[in-house]
This record gives C-alpha cells, sequence and structure tokens, in this order.
C-alpha cells in the first residue's frame, strides 16, 4: 500500500461543526418561544363561569327596585332622560337576573323575550330600546312614562313572566 505524504492537511468539512454555547443559545430561545405562546393561549382561555355580580345598592327612598327606580328618575328627570333611560335598563336587566338566575345583561331584546316568552318584562325592554337608541332623544315625559311602566311591571308579582 501507499503511504501518504505527511504534509496534508486535516481534511475539510462541509458542514462546520457547531459549538456547544451555539446549541445551548438555539435551546434556550425555543424553550422561551414555547414558554411565550403557552402563555398567550392561556391568557385568550375565557372563564367558564360569570364573575358574580354586585347586588344593586339599596335605595335610599324605598325599598328594592321600586326604590332604584325612583332614584334614578329624580336623578336623569331634568338633565339627561337618554341616560336615564339606559341606567334604567341596566338595573332592571340586573333585578331581573337575580330573580330568574339568568344572565340579562349582555342579552338583545329578542334573545330576552325568546328565554322567556312574550310578556310586560320583554315589552318593557323594548320600549326601553326604543328611548336608549331611538334617532330623536327621549323628552322628560317619555323617561316618566318608562319609570311608571317599569314601577307597575316590577310590582305585579307574575310581571316577570308575563
Amino acid at each position: 500500500m501507499k503511504e501518504l505524504p505527511a504534509d496534508l492537511a486535516d481534511p475539510l468539512h462541509v458542514l462546520a461543526p457547531i459549538p456547544w454555547q451555539t446549541l445551548a443559545w438555539v435551546a434556550l430561545l425555543a424553550m422561551l418561544a414555547a414558554l411565550w405562546i403557552l402563555w398567550r393561549k392561556l391568557r385568550r382561555q375565557k372563564p367558564t363561569t360569570a364573575p358574580p355580580r354586585p347586588p344593586p345598592k339599596p335605595a335610599s327612598r324605598g325599598t328594592g327596585i321600586g326604590g332604584i327606580i325612583d332614584q334614578i328618575q329624580q336623578r336623569y328627570i331634568d338633565t339627561d332622560p337618554r341616560h336615564g333611560c339606559h341606567e334604567l335598563s341596566a338595573a332592571l336587566r340586573t333585578h331581573y337576573e337575580q330573580e330568574s338566575g339568568r344572565r340579562l345583561s349582555t342579552s338583545t331584546v329578542r334573545e330576552i323575550a325568546a328565554a322567556i316568552g312574550e310578556g310586560a318584562v320583554p315589552r318593557l325592554f323594548g320600549l326601553l330600546a326604543d328611548l336608549q337608541f331611538g334617532r330623536e332623544a327621549p323628552t322628560s315625559s317619555d323617561f316618566q312614562g318608562a319609570c311608571e311602566v317599569a314601577r307597575d311591571v316590577v310590582s305585579v308579582k307574575g310581571g316577570w313572566k308575563g
């Protein structure tokens, strides 16, 4: 067999060997990316139950929802009836949520009617929606009428059912 000359250099590699520090940095970056993706995924998950809502504040002039309606009526009768209609609707939704155990704060009037059927309560929410989102701002007498209707519907024991 023939001997190779002694002055030959080391063989050339097609790919240079990767030092261990480079591999460690790549592994660290991959781990950080995986943790970031996991954190984003956990942040996007929606809670399975709704957070508990605080009970409405007790009325000073009356008790229960009737007193709350009185307070809202007094607060917005001369200033901003449309904003009063918004607050009245929110108070009634909270009241009926507590009474029925159904979530109504994010429901539309049609969804409320579908959930409980036709009756005084869906008609009341329809009236309030017309006043809240109508093209023309409600007058003070419109707002007073809505408060009276709300007081009548709430005072009827079967007002929730129809």
